[in-house]
């Protein structure tokens, strides 16, 4: 199976796509004040890629139903990504009903 390993980094102002990434200091190791952030290989219910660091929008379909949950996606020391939820860490798998609607960097207040 082949895996697209991808990444963007936050540079402290503005999120850079992996294409916009000279990855010529990350040989070195040195990320200076970037954050880097992977590619988890699953794309939301939009298609759209689904990274490290982003937060995921879910609508309950079960009561209270049509309320909006948000849950951030980071890579566990379990070697695996997952979404955190309400002070437990959940594994990041069925994504078909998910929605990336921002980032921790850009848009915090989401998660408030």
């Amino acid at each position: 199976m082949k895996r697209e390993l991808l990444f963007r980094c936050w540079d402290g102002k503005k999120m850079l796509k992996h294409h916009e990434i000279n990855f010529s200091w990350l040989q070195a190791g040195d990320f200076g004040d970037w954050e880097v952030m992977q590619f988890t290989g699953l794309l939301d219910k939009n298609k759209v890629r689904i990274y490290e660091g982003d937060i995921l929008m879910w609508i309950k379909t079960k009561k209270p139903k049509g309320k909006k949950l948000y849950y951030p996606v980071f890579f566990s020391e379990k070697g695996e990504w997952r979404i955190h939820d309400k002070g437990t860490d959940r594994r990041l798998c069925d994504v078909t009903n998910h929605e990336v609607i921002g980032n921790i960097y850009n848009n915090p207040e989401l998660l408030k």
